[in-house]
């Protein structure tokens, strides 16, 4: 309730699920820019909803925010791997996660223009690629039409 408050008040649009199941499936139906995932669920192991998010192919700049009240000093190290983008350990404070959740929004912006810039860089090269055929093919033509007025040449002057 806290976070999907503090999210609001950021902007974002929030989905709010109570475990794991229903993570996936809401996941699954739309498209999500971040998640703040809980890794004490009622229903399976938040590290295995973070690796199933995270295989997820349709959505590979979403961020994933783990908060979670395991007190390892490790947290961190462990969430990374796993998938997580960030960690945030509880309790915290509102700006900490306000501040997390906004860098991890700027860089999946930022992923998402270069991946779009990627693809209209692709498109270019394809467009140029068969512009370079077409020339090549016209050189060709080109080439082969002056070898044969050459060779007429030759031969009317043997006559």
């Amino acid at each position: 309730m806290l976070h999907r408050l503090l999210l609001q008040s950021l902007g974002c649009a929030c989905v709010e699920v109570t475990n794991g199941a229903a993570a996936l499936a809401a996941a699954a139906a739309e498209s999500f820019d971040l998640v703040v995932l809980d890794l004490t669920l009622p229903d399976l192991d938040g590290y295995e909803v973070c690796r199933a998010l995270r295989a997820r192919a349709d959505n590979p700049h979403m961020k994933i925010v783990i908060v979670s009240g395991r007190g390892d000093v490790n947290a961190l190290a462990e969430a990374l791997p796993r998938g997580a983008d960030d960690y945030v350990p509880k309790p915290f404070e509102s700006r900490q996660l306000a501040a997390k959740v906004e860098h991890a929004l700027r860089l999946k912006e930022a992923q998402d223009r270069a991946a779009h810039l990627a693809d209209q860089l692709l498109g270019a090269n394809r467009q140029l690629q068969e512009s370079l055929r077409v020339r090549v093919a016209d050189v060709r033509q080109a080439h082969n039409a002056l070898l044969f007025t050459v060779a007429k040449m030759a031969e009317s002057r043997d006559v």
